[in-house]
């Protein structure tokens, strides 16, 4: 630590709880927050103070601004303050949002973020609700495991579409949030943020997130993700037993493999094409 930071650093810890809880929790990424502010880490010493003083008012800010979702500098790679606010509090909120779900959101079951699903978390990492909360806990050990903490986000996929960034390993969604959402990269089959962008009316907004934003108005039956899923008729197809929230998501862990039509035009198909593939192999492993 900066000599001359300390006594600042110690003032502050001192009068805000706020600050001193984020502080000893650890869970505050500085570099993601700046990289999203578009600042450098010389440009503000102390960027947990900054954010406790303002993501509160930051965030209901946007909220009424945007008219529901715009691209936040968030504290942390998997907490989309947008996503907490719409999903949970959409009049907006008392408390800085991420204290809040560290708080208390995260008892009541709510998601941090549209890339991180606490069942889905402890299912893959073994977390349990008397670890305490599941964002802090993946922070310090799940992310070391390498395994995506949800559904929404296919590490697989991404990985094979973009083999380049085969090492940034448990980065990726952070890599995701700060380069590839903005140039039309997508974290799912199925979903594609072009197709997105050219239908959805707050498309100034949705550019530097597509999937985020889908992700937070997805209730709405007219916000389609691609040009073969259409949300409205897969929860039909599925008899009404899941939501316009989880179609998509539940389509492509799900539905794909049970034979169930994705979209209208799809199932009325008079020919339905069958499609083979052939991959050459050297010398394999005739046991495997």
């Amino acid at each position: 630590m900066n000599i001359k930071k300390a006594p600042l650093v110690l003032l502050r810890i001192c009068i805000s709880r706020d600050y001193r809880r984020l502080r000893s929790l650890k869970i505050f990424d500085s570099g993601y927050y700046l990289s999203c502010k578009g600042q450098a880490a010389s440009d503000d010493l102390d960027p947990l103070w900054t954010y406790v003083k303002t993501g509160l008012s930051e965030a209901n800010k946007s909220l009424k601004k945007s008219v529901g979702w715009s691209q936040q500098a968030d504290p942390h790679p998997l907490f989309d303050s947008a996503f907490y606010l719409l999903q949970y509090f959409p009049n907006g909120i008392t408390q800085n949002p991420l204290l809040h779900y560290l708080h208390s959101g995260w008892k009541s079951g709510y998601r941090p973020g549209p890339f991180f699903d606490p069942a889905v978390y402890g299912e893959r990492n073994g977390w349990a609700e008397g670890d305490g909360d599941p964002l802090t806990h993946y922070t310090h050990h799940g992310k070391l495991l390498e395994l995506s903490p949800c559904l929404s986000f296919d590490y697989d996929f991404y990985f094979d579409r973009n083999p380049i960034l085969a090492g940034v390993g448990a980065e990726i969604i952070k890599h995701y949030k700060l380069h590839g959402a903005s140039i039309g990269k997508s974290p799912l089959p199925i979903f594609d943020p072009q197709f997105y962008l050219q239908n959805v009316g707050e498309g100034r907004l949705a550019i530097s997130d597509p999937f985020s934003h889908y992700m937070s108005r997805a209730d709405d039956s007219s916000s389609l993700p691609g040009m073969l899923f259409e949300p409205a008729f897969y929860v039909q197809e599925c008899d009404n037993s899941i939501t316009l929230e989880e179609a998509l998501v539940h389509y492509v862990t799900c539905g794909v493999f049970q034979g169930r039509y994705p979209h209208k035009r799809v199932k009325e198909l008079a020919d339905t094409p069958v499609v083979s593939l052939l991959v050459p192999v050297y010398n394999p492993d005739p046991v495997s």
